[in-house]
């Protein structure tokens, strides 16, 4: 699964929109034109424009900064609970700001759309999260009949 699907599969199930990252240039392809195949021109326009739009990669190499000082700081011979806690702190204000970053450029590109828009949205979201729940659902099958030794295990 692409890091994009997995993402907007995320998403959707915890936060119930969809963060993603669309290319810039080329048109939509895969799974981005799957999303919002059922939205107008102007709807897909502006859903990738706020995509577009959104730095993750700031907030993204803040949250792996934070998660290196978190390793380090376990990983050294004496134990630094402040130091530990400093850390952990960091890295949640990073994952937050980089959430709040997400819903921000969201909810503006939502309330641009027309109601057939959101609806088109909803309605592809709401396919999107049953095929992965679907999906999830026949991958644990898989492991817990390979796990019994009833099938192979998954590829």
């Amino acid at each position: 699964m692409t890091t994009w699907v997995r993402g907007a599969a995320v998403a959707l199930l915890l936060a119930g929109t969809v963060p993603a990252f669309a290319q810039d240039g080329g048109g939509m392809r895969g799974p981005r034109a799957e999303m919002f195949a059922a939205m107008s021109e102007t709807g897909r326009a502006t859903m990738l424009a706020a995509m577009r739009g959104m730095d993750m990669k700031t907030s993204a190499v803040e949250v792996k900064a934070a998660r290196d000082r978190m390793l380090a700081v376990l990983d050294a011979e004496r134990l630094d609970p402040a130091a530990l806690r400093h850390a952990m702190e960091d890295e949640q204000r990073a994952v937050n700001a980089q959430r709040d970053k997400r819903q921000t450029a969201m909810l503006t590109a939502f309330q641009q759309l027309s109601l057939a828009d959101r609806r088109a949205f909803v309605a592809d979201a709401r396919q999107l999260r049953e095929r992965v729940e679907n999906r999830n659902a026949r991958m644990q099958q898989r492991r817990i009949g390979a796990a019994i030794g009833l099938m192979p295990p998954p590829k």
